[in-house]
Order: structure tokens, then C-alpha cells, then sequence
């Protein structure tokens, strides 16, 4: 039903996607770091996802690099509180029925105000 109409994922009770601890890596085809999540849903338990970031969002947002393996892995290590929050919050926004898997861009991270 809410595919139908086009529904975020927000709209399904209980439903919240948690990053696995030390489930971090970097795929270097894609240049992005992967951490993998679970959507806990309480209608349907829970079903694992892979969320990114590409680099171009982490020299962006958290420059200057250098932004090769070492320097996004730690990019994101150090502001990982930021990045999920990010990634929750596009996850839920999306409709149901889309791709499952999120990956951040550019776009995402510069949307977002860092605190001091």
C-alpha cells in the first residue's frame, strides 16, 4: 500500500535502521566506505542494508584529504555519529519499495550543519 501511493519508509511504525559496530570498510571500484546497517521493523523483524559514502562527499564535507583508503576510513571514523544520522534520516525519507541500500553523496552531507 504505501508503495502504491509512494510513502516514505518514516510512515511504518516502529521502523529504525542501526549501524553494525565495526562493520566499516572501503570498497576502492566504488571509492566509497561501506558500513552495513539493520532495518528493525516490528512488523517484520529486521533485514540487513549497506550504506555508503563516497569520497566525493567526504572531501567535500570533511577536506582537506588526502582522501585515498586510509583517509576516507578515518574521515568517516571521525565523524560517524554525523554520517548515520544523515543516512537514517535519507533511509526513512525514501518510499518504500525503492533500493534498500543507501549511499550518501556530495549532495547529503553538504545539506547538513555540523555543530561546533
Amino acid at each position: 500500500m504505501l508503495r502504491t501511493v509512494g510513502a516514505p519508509r518514516a510512515t511504518i511504525p516502529g521502523l529504525d535502521l542501526n549501524f553494525v559496530p565495526g562493520r566499516v570498510g572501503y570498497d576502492d571500484a566504488a571509492r566509497e566506505v561501506v558500513v552495513f546497517a539493520q532495518v528493525h521493523s516490528d512488523a517484520a523483524g529486521a533485514e540487513g542494508i549497506l550504506c555508503g559514502v563516497d569520497q566525493d562527499a567526504l572531501e567535500a564535507r570533511f577536506g582537506p584529504g588526502p582522501f585515498d583508503r586510509t583517509g576516507c576510513l578515518a574521515a568517516f571514523r571521525r565523524h560517524r555519529p554525523l554520517i548515520e544520522r544523515v543516512a537514517r534520516a535519507k533511509y526513512l525519507k525514501q518510499p518504500v519499495g525503492f533500493d534498500h541500500d543507501v549511499l550518501l553523496t556530495r549532495t547529503d552531507l553538504e545539506a547538513v550543519t555540523i555543530p561546533p
